[in-house]
């Protein structure tokens, strides 16, 4: 109801905008579908960090973690499910022990290529500009960068 009166008070004060709503429950958007699919400025938010939560996991685990994602976004797609992904990040905790940019580099491209699955795209989020010029530092957006463990370009698509 709340955000069926949402879309309507925008709608009826003429405002042109995107109302991007929090799903809650990421494994199963599904039951969203039929309340945004006659909706066209009204997507899903998906979050999807594998940092919280995830503190004593191996890298292996991440990956199928992130693998999982990548096949929900996809039957999600596939459903016609308008979906962003409204936050990841390039920090990894301690546990996975992926240490050099090399390694950086292969976890961040799994994440982008599993979000690239999302109908709308992804947003990376960074908490910190700069901290260690010379070494990768977890949510730390210039070091990855320089370090070749986030590689751009980073693309958005708005769907019609």
């Amino acid at each position: 109801m709340y955000y069926s009166a949402v879309d309507r008070a925008l709608t009826l004060d003429g405002i042109d905008c995107i109302l991007v709503v929090a799903g809650l429950d990421a494994d199963d958007l599904l039951v969203w579908k039929a309340f945004t699919e006659n909706r066209a400025t009204m997507w899903l938010g998906y979050a999807s960090f594998v940092y919280w939560g995830f503190e004593s996991q191996t890298k292996d685990a991440l990956y199928k973690e992130i693998k999982r994602r990548k096949e929900k976004l996809k039957l999600y797609t596939s459903q016609g499910l308008k979906v962003l992904v409204t936050g990841w990040a390039a920090a990894v905790p301690a546990s996975a022990q992926i240490n050099s940019p090399a390694e950086y580099t292969e976890f961040n491209n799994a994440q982008k290529q599993a979000y690239d699955n999302a109908r709308v795209g992804s947003v990376i989020v960074s908490w910190k500009v700069l901290a260690d010029k010379y070494t990768i530092t977890a949510f730390d957006t210039e070091s990855m960068i320089d370090n070749r463990g986030l590689t751009l370009p980073i693309s958005a698509r708005v769907p019609q």
